[in-house]
Parts: C-alpha cells; structure tokens; sequence
C-alpha cells in the first residue's frame, strides 16, 4: 500500500509570463501578482536578469547582462546589484 502525500504549495505554483506596460518581459514565478522566487525578465532596453526575485524585484543570487555585453554576476538587493 503506497502512502499518499498531500500536495504542497509549489505543487499549484505555475512558470508565467507576463509583459508589463514598458515592454519588460518576465518569465517564472509569481506571488500576489508579482515575480517572487527564480525567474527570468528581460527588459525592453535589452538587459537581461536572471535569478531570484522577491516582492517584484531582484533579490538574492542572480545574473545581470546588459544590453553593452557586460555582465554583473552576484547579490542583489532591493532590485540593485550589492557587491
């Protein structure tokens, strides 16, 4: 007899993609309508972040590459690289 295992909250958490007014693009989870967990956005001017969001901006480990080729892998806070 197998044991059943009731469904956790990440179960019913879906990858989105959603487009703001600007032309960002953001592809990965949200909470309250807003990025929050691993995720991707990749900005209308051509930058491009990658990695952990929380209450709609990066933050935590994650991967800036600008629209000029340059790239800025490390912490964020409050939507800022910190380091």
């Amino acid at each position: 007899m197998q044991n059943s295992v009731l469904p956790s909250k990440s179960d019913f958490e879906k990858v989105q993609t959603i487009t703001n007014p600007q032309g960002d693009k953001y592809i990965g989870k949200l909470k309250f309508d807003k990025p929050h967990g691993l995720g991707t956005v990749i900005y209308a001017d051509g930058d491009k972040y990658e990695g952990y969001f929380e209450d709609g901006v990066p933050s935590g480990d994650g991967k800036m590459t600008y629209s000029d080729g340059d790239v800025y892998t490390g912490e964020f806070k409050r939507g800022q690289p910190d380091g």
